[in-house]
């Protein structure tokens, strides 16, 4: 009786310790899962910034260029009209 006892403590034993390892299993794989996905959102949002940062930069440029050429071409016109060039 005390052998069967025994047996059965040891057979609970190991399916606790199996149920434990399976559970471990589900946790990790849920955690990477969820890592990842966090890790590659992350990525994104930095890789989207960066090129807003540099569409900003290069936008900026052309923008100011294209602000001065306009007013270079006012100016002109404004000219031409005051002293009656045209």
């Amino acid at each position: 009786m005390l052998q069967q006892n025994d047996r059965a403590e040891g057979v609970k034993e190991i399916q606790i310790a199996e149920d434990i390892k399976s559970e471990w299993e589900i946790r990790r794989s849920r955690f990477f899962n969820v890592g990842y996905k966090e890790g590659l959102e992350e990525g994104k949002s930095a890789s989207l910034q960066a090129g807003f940062d540099e569409g900003y930069r290069n936008s900026t440029a052309a923008g100011f260029s294209a602000g001065l050429e306009k007013g270079k071409q006012a100016t002109l016109d404004a000219c031409k009209k005051a002293f009656k060039l045209t």
